[in-house]
Order: C-alpha cells, then structure tokens, then sequence
C-alpha cells in the first residue's frame, strides 16, 4: 500500500523570505534610523566666565556680559528679538544665566539665557543666545529662522586678551 502523501505545491511565481532575511532588514532599517538621528557630538558646556565681557556683531549690536549676571544690550537687529520687530534696532537691560536650550531643557549648559527688558517701553523678552566658543574665533549667535536654514545674527568677543577655551588646555568640561 502506498502511504498518503499531500500533492505537491504549485510555485505560485512569488518569492517567500524566510525568518532570518526579515531580521536582517529590520536591522538595517534600524541602524539606519539610529544613524538619522544622532546629532553628532554634543555641543560642550560653557562657563560664566566664557561670557563675561563685550560681544559685538558685524553691523554693531553689542552685548555687555558682567559677572553679576545683568547685562545691556544695544543696537541689536529687532528680527533677533522677535520677527515684528524687523527692520528696526533695539537696546535695553536684562539678566542672564547659563542653561540648556529653551527646546531642549534637561540638556547640556550650551546657551546663554537671556531676559531682556526693552528700552522704549516694548515690553520684555525671554530667549537664548547659542555658543560656540571651541574654534579660534568664539561666537554667540541668534538663529534667525529655521536652525536647519543656518542663518545666524553672530557676535564675536571684543575684549583684549580674551582667549577661547579648547578641549587641548583642558577648559572645556566633559
């Protein structure tokens, strides 16, 4: 007697992917994912005293960092402030700290963070200042747009004598 055996299957002209090609496309899809959304190193934290002094940008905004945290702020370009402000300059007073950016609390002490009272009775402004202070040439920068854009309202150290600080000399923490 011959045993019952099922008929074989026809090739249906589809492709079947077993188990383990599934796992190794899932693996790539995520380490792509992972590598998309890694920022690169992480910006180093700054110091009071990284900020302290004058800070002037190429069209003449100056801030006046002192130690005591206040600062005076003048001739800025109003767009930095806020958007309906384009087109004119503005000054005025404030406090300031060292903190995380506003959209990234928890985060590193990479911005200088500003409330500034306007002069002229326009009211008061809360924002941040970024920095890099890790190149031969330190700047603190607005973003005028979308940071993805690049456009930076830049202000460069005028003091004499200021020195930036580099990961070489051991200023910058880890």
């Amino acid at each position: 007697m011959i045993p019952d055996v099922a008929p074989l299957a026809r090739p249906t002209g589809r492709r079947v992917l077993d188990r383990s090609t599934y796992a190794v496309m899932a693996a790539v899809l995520t380490a792509l994912i992972l590598v998309g959304c890694a920022g690169g190193a992480a910006p180093a934290s700054i110091r009071q005293d990284d900020v302290v002094g004058t800070w002037a940008s190429a069209d003449g905004g100056l801030f006046r960092f002192a130690a005591d945290g206040t600062f005076e702020a003048s001739d800025l370009r109003g767009e930095a402030v806020m958007s309906n402000f384009e087109g004119r300059r503005l000054g005025g007073s404030g406090t300031w700290r060292i903190g995380p950016a506003a959209i990234d609390g928890e985060g590193q002490a990479d911005t200088v963070r500003l409330q500034l009272d306007l002069t002229e009775g326009r009211g008061r402004w809360g924002g941040g200042l970024h920095a890099e202070l890790d190149r031969p040439d330190p700047v603190l920068f607005f973003y005028l747009s979308d940071p993805d854009r690049g456009v930076r309202y830049e202000f460069t150290r005028v003091d004499p004598g200021a020195q930036p600080r580099t990961k070489e000399t051991g200023g910058w923490a880890s």
